[in-house]
């Protein structure tokens, strides 16, 4: 799906696939590459107002690279810094063969399908929100337990305020 800025014709969109890095970008990803592409158009120039493309990796691929399905993405060459940025990717669906994921451009280059990094940063996080996730959950049984003995000793008062010992 393309949005333009003004109305076009004759549009020609040319997406090629690359087994390795494309020549003219000479920079690999880092981490897991499933496959480099490069979107052309003829006729769009700075037209384009945003696009939203749809592509698929292989389940085979993501099993024999041990890699995860959530955790691929769709990175974009940026010529300036030299440097893969990854794109917004939403996944989609699954069939037999194939995993489904979406992702919006706002302009065209060279891509490449890949793992997300998992940086030291990134780890870091996640072993901060599972602690902070299982201290939580200690806090809520501390408060339940002292609710429950608080209930209980309300409870053993009130039968002894009833019968008194005599």
């Amino acid at each position: 799906e393309i949005q333009v800025v003004n109305e076009a014709q004759n549009i020609d969109i040319t997406v090629s696939k690359y087994d390795g890095i494309p020549k003219a970008v000479s920079v690999k990803k880092s981490g897991k590459a499933y496959k480099y592409l490069q979107i052309e158009t003829e006729n769009l120039d700075s037209n384009l107002k945003n696009a939203i493309i749809t592509f698929q990796v292989e389940k085979s691929w993501i099993l024999e690279n041990k890699a995860e399905k959530e955790k691929m993405a769709l990175f974009k060459f940026d010529e300036n810094s030299r440097k893969w940025n990854e794109l917004l990717t939403t996944f989609k669906e699954e069939d037999n063969e194939f995993y489904y994921y979406e992702t919006g451009l706002d302009s065209l280059s060279y891509f490449v399908i890949g793992e997300k990094e998992t940086t030291r940063e990134n780890i870091l996080k996640d072993i901060l929100l599972k602690k902070r996730t299982e201290f939580i959950i200690g806090l809520m049984i501390l408060i339940v337990f002292v609710i429950i003995l608080l209930i209980s000793i309300i409870i053993i008062r009130s039968r002894r305020a009833f019968h008194p010992k005599n």
